[in-house]
């Protein structure tokens, strides 16, 4: 697919989940790529298989990013988690998750180091899931 279907196509699906406008992020003073991150993820499995297989530095190098950038393999593996693993799911499986269970799978794919916060992540999703359904429940009630 071409660059510029994937970016209309990434736009539109930010929109229609009702997500805040999507953001590239700058990497050693330039954009990230993302066209070529997700290709590449993708093309080694997905996220959850680059991130088993610890692949995040080949992606690394293919998007020639410099190996004194130390921490790139952190930074693509986050930016990739919030920005494009729910539009990744969507569109692989076929899949109508929310933003908040894709963010969910993420912590269990990449678990916080710190089970503190860990736990501050669970509680955080799982009180906003709770605040859905009331919402939810709010809006049957209505006349």
């Amino acid at each position: 697919r071409s660059r510029k279907a994937f970016l209309t196509s990434l736009t539109a699906f930010y929109e229609r989940m009702k997500l805040a406008p999507l953001k590239i992020p700058v990497l050693q003073n330039k954009e990230l790529d993302i066209f070529v991150l997700y290709n590449e993820v993708v093309s080694k499995g997905g996220f959850e298989a680059v991130v088993r297989e610890k692949r995040w530095r080949s992606i690394s190098d293919t998007l020639n990013l410099p190996r004194t950038c130390t921490n790139a393999t952190f930074l693509l593996r986050s930016h990739y988690s919030k920005i494009l693993y729910h539009y990744e799911c969507c569109q692989r499986r076929d899949e109508a998750i929310t933003a908040d269970e894709a963010a969910a799978r993420v912590a269990v794919i990449c678990p916080a180091k710190d089970d503190k916060q860990a736990l501050q992540h669970q509680h955080q999703q799982q009180h906003h899931h709770h605040q859905q359904q009331q919402q939810q429940q709010q809006l049957q009630h209505i006349p």
